[in-house]
């Protein structure tokens, strides 16, 4: 029996109140059968509830406002039974349950209200999903309220739709070791196989149903089914539902341009960088047949009329880099798009979320230069940096941070060859230079870059590109490329701390 309460005013609800108390009456039978008879003496032997001492687990956790002491009658039938004078004591300790480690004791399900069978296992992964890995992404799945969206609307969807559910389910069981959830690893195994062809058997029959086959169940069971794949090292199946993937989201509008919810735009775009580091993952095997991507095409002269179009709209150190055709066409357009998504605000970047997904999969491009695999991280970079600088004190604290872990290797490893691009002949130039040096040394943003690494590079842009000893030329030189007036204080406080390191007051 699962019971849902909309508004206030169900609470009133005669249906709803003959529910709970028909689940009342029925604990309070079988609580009746497993009693004695009613005799005294039977009576006199049972336990007593109330009359105990207890000793607080850690003692000054309790406070005197959480226990209340005090002396009563008691009030239960057989007094007699009663030494006279006995002083029972009644504690009133309010309490919050611990989180359980493993299977048994565990909070219970009166209602029935899970779609699986209610075993050990799975009250162990709904606390799991629901005390550990919900507040772990809280930053990421904040709803219009501040709250979790992943409890507030996930997983509440979850748990009135059987499909997805057991996906959530395979989802976090390919996470925890077999130990966690209280059986083998070959065990585990065989339960995770026969969980996932339910899973698929189920979505194969919801994908047939016109009105179902791209609702909100139906992406986010193929998320769940997804990201299992990928956790277990399934990486061909995780490649292999990208495309299906990928038609859902067409089916409801596009990723961009559907009603979805920005949480859910977020999850599929994380899924698809997922998706990429599955393939790169996965094309260490020699036996593997992966579908390669698009091949990049790089301009000739005469342009395009169309292209040049686009080109006449870039910054100017863009449009100078791809007049030089050192830019593929797919990252010239790329960067078209991410100017005009500047060009609107700072936080249209974060809403645009298949230009973050284009940038992550050209950034890890086999056939892509050194300079465009450098031109698109950095501008993926200022995207966040840019959202992160206009929005701090009123959006998520460090709502960037889990992004920037996972381009750590990334960026240290730009860190160190960006000077590169100072080769007269194959380099980007100065300006470049300086524009990539401002995103990865600013200060208050936690790339996971070494605060040393930071001071060298500062040290260096000083002593090779003397143009940036100027505070006015090196602002003109970062407005060349991605750029937004609301970041000269931070291209300020930078030359500043430049100066300050060669003993040169500003």
């Amino acid at each position: 029996m699962f019971i849902t309460y909309t508004h206030v005013d169900q609470l009133k609800s005669r249906a709803k109140k003959w529910q709970v108390s028909s689940y009342q009456n029925q604990r309070r039978k079988e609580l009746k059968a497993t009693l004695p008879a009613t005799d005294k003496s039977a009576r006199s032997k049972r336990p007593r509830v109330l009359a105990w001492e207890q000793i607080p687990h850690e003692a000054g956790n309790v406070g005197s406002d959480q226990t209340e002491e005090r002396s009563t009658a008691p009030s239960w039938d057989d007094d007699d039974d009663r030494v006279k004078g006995e002083d029972v004591r009644v504690a009133v300790v309010s309490w919050e349950p611990h989180l359980q480690a493993a299977p048994g004791s565990l909070r219970c399900d009166p209602f029935n209200s899970y779609p699986m069978r209610s075993s050990g296992r799975v009250q162990l992964t709904v606390d799991y999903y629901t005390q550990i890995y919900a507040p772990m992404n809280l930053g990421n799945y904040q709803d219009g309220h501040g709250g979790n969206w992943l409890l507030s609307h996930l997983f509440r969807m979850a748990v009135q739709a059987d499909l997805l559910f057991e996906a959530t389910m395979l989802f976090v069981w390919s996470q925890l070791p077999a130990s966690q959830l209280g059986s083998s690893p070959e065990e585990l195994q065989q339960t995770l196989l026969s969980l996932r062809g339910s899973v698929m058997r189920k979505l194969h029959h919801r994908l047939t149903v016109p009105r179902l086959c791209c609702d909100d169940v139906t992406i986010h069971t193929v998320l769940a089914l997804m990201a299992g794949d990928f956790h277990r090292g399934q990486d061909d199946h995780v490649e292999l539902h990208r495309e299906g993937l990928r038609r859902i989201v067409d089916l409801r509008g596009g990723l961009s341009t559907s009603d979805m919810p920005p949480q859910t735009r977020y999850s599929v775009t994380a899924t698809e960088m997922m998706c990429d580091y599955a393939i790169q993952r996965r094309s260490r095997s020699p036996n593997t047949n992966i579908t390669p991507d698009s091949t990049l095409t790089y301009p000739t002269h005469p342009f395009p009329p169309s292209l040049s179009k686009v080109l006449s709209t870039l910054p100017e150190g863009f449009s100078d880099l791809a007049l030089k055709t050192r830019l593929s066409i797919q990252v010239i357009r790329l960067l078209y798009r991410m100017t005009k998504t500047v060009e609107k605000g700072p936080a249209e970047f974060p809403v645009d979320t298949s230009i973050a997904v284009e940038m992550m999969r050209l950034s890890m491009d086999s056939g892509a230069r050194p300079l465009e695999k450098a031109v698109v991280t950095l501008s993926f970079v200022f995207g966040r940096f840019l959202f992160d600088v206009t929005t701090k004190g009123s959006g998520p604290v460090n709502s960037s941070r889990r992004t920037y872990q996972s381009m750590e290797t990334t960026l240290r490893t730009l860190c160190q060859s960006i000077f590169e691009q100072l080769h007269p002949i194959d380099g980007a130039g100065h300006d470049f230079v300086a524009w990539a040096v401002f995103l990865l040394a600013s200060a208050g943003v936690d790339y996971g870059v070494p605060a040393s690494m930071q001071r060298d590079m500062l040290r260096r842009l000083y002593v090779r590109v003397p143009a940036v000893r100027c505070s006015e030329a090196f602002l003109e030189m970062l407005r060349k490329f991605l750029w937004h007036e609301k970041l000269v204080p931070c291209a300020q406080e930078m030359w500043e701390r430049m100066m300050e390191q060669h003993n040169i007051p500003s």
